[in-house]
């Protein structure tokens, strides 16, 4: 069976979603109603597209969604080594991102260890394949059953942030309200969550509410410190102090916001958000130090996008096509964001033309570019640039300037923090 089989494929992932759905129904006692009905009738579309194995495999599921907050579960046996072995084998397949044989390691498992425990590693489990709906209801439900302990409701809040952000934001504006009695990393989520948020707001709201968030982080960060954890919390105070740096930058206090990027280089320099902050802020003026931090942060590995995009952009302008070819697909492969991959992808069909690859690559690769950013006027001069002479001098094709390029770096930049 191939890794991640089942969760690869689309109608498998609607029918699990819906499944979570109606799920939802049986606990509240309503799925015997019209609504539970049509319900049902949605889910006979995705199912009508599995095979065998893939609806035994959703059945199994469907029975361990039947533990999610119920409160008459049997006491867990006593621990076995074949279900020690059990959960290595999870943890394992897990890491192989082969999620189904993951869970069902874990449902062997199951019967000897306590119900939260479970759910927290199906939760985690589900985050990584991509299904943060289901993860956030196994973290919420380890949250009730292990309330004194703060990282599952952070985890739940992290996953619902994906799943529904409107749900997310509400529950952010709450702790926000409370912020000083909330633990700190809960602050720190709410107000990561929050500031996010502010690139959907008018200038001046988004304004007000940076400005709110600036002692939240600062409290955040302090308290991480002060409560003797930061070693142990070094990713989220990097990714605190890096939107501490931001905030600034948006209040159009420079100085300060470099301040914070340049401690929290000096203070976590195995982490990459601070030198992908710094690198955005520093492009276009101190571009050779930018550069460096992109490499560095490259280097370790960031799995954010800023990096490759940014070093892609400084290639293309100096005319170095392999590089910029290079840096370019690695930011491909990790952008969410429809621009970007469209940059992305106008770039490596400029270097595909400069490579003289066959006209009908390149132009393929301009169509796809044009599919993720439509009637883009720049991306459509050069498409039809090649197009008309099929023109090999990278010099001669446009590319976004570095002020566009910062400031959807700013916009869109967010750390990833465990």
């Amino acid at each position: 069976m191939k890794h991640g089989r089942f969760f690869n494929k689309p109608e498998f992932r609607e029918y699990i979603n819906l499944l979570r759905k109606l799920h939802e129904l049986i606990r509240a006692g309503t799925d015997e109603t019209e609504r539970g009905e049509a319900l049902r009738e949605r889910m006979d579309v995705p199912a009508n597209s599995l095979d065998q194995e893939e609806i035994d495999f959703a059945n199994r599921l469907s029975g361990d969604f039947y533990g999610l907050f119920a409160d008459n579960l049997e006491p867990p046996l006593p621990m076995t080594d074949a279900a020690q072995k059990a959960v290595h084998q999870a943890l394992a397949k897990r890491n192989q991102r082969d999620f189904s044989a993951a869970l069902d390691q874990l449902r062997i498992a199951a019967p000897h260890f306590e119900p939260w425990q479970m759910n927290y590693v199906r939760g985690s489990t589900l985050l990584e394949a991509e299904m943060p709906a289901i993860a956030a209801d196994y973290f919420l439900d380890t949250s009730i059953r292990q309330p004194d302990n703060p990282n599952f409701r952070f985890m739940w809040l992290s996953a619902l942030a994906h799943a529904s952000p409107e749900t997310a934001l509400r529950e952010a504006q709450r702790i926000i309200e409370n912020y000083p009695k909330e633990d700190p990393k809960l602050s720190y989520k709410a107000a990561d969550i929050l500031f996010a948020n502010t690139r959907n707001l008018p200038d001046n709201e988004s304004t007000d509410v940076i400005r709110s968030l600036v002692p939240v982080f600062e409290d955040a960060v302090f308290r991480f410190q002060l409560n003797g954890t930061a070693s142990d919390e070094k990713s989220l105070i990097a990714a605190a102090v890096t939107l501490l740096g931001f905030c600034h930058e948006h209040l159009g206090d420079d100085a300060t916001a470099l301040r914070y990027f340049n401690q929290g280089v000096q203070l976590y320099p195995k982490h990459d958000a601070p030198y992908v902050a710094r690198g955005i802020q520093l492009y276009g003026t101190k571009t050779d130090d930018a550069v460096r931090d992109f490499t560095k942060a490259s280097q370790l590995g960031s799995p954010l996008v800023w990096p490759y995009f940014f070093l892609a952009h400084f290639h293309l302008q100096r005319g170095e096509i392999e590089r910029c070819m290079s840096m370019a697909t690695a930011a491909l492969q990790r952008a969410s964001i429809a621009a970007v991959k469209a940059d992305c992808l106008e770039w490596i069909a400029i270097c595909q033309a400069c490579l003289r690859f066959p006209e009908s690559t390149v132009g393929a690769t301009f169509d796809e570019a044009l599919k993720w950013s439509h009637e883009n006027p720049r991306i459509v001069h050069n498409r039809d640039l090649f197009r008309q002479e099929t023109v090999a001098d990278i010099s001669l094709y446009r590319s976004p300037s570095i002020d566009e390029l910062g400031a959807i770096g700013r916009q869109h930049f967010t750390p990833l923090a465990a």
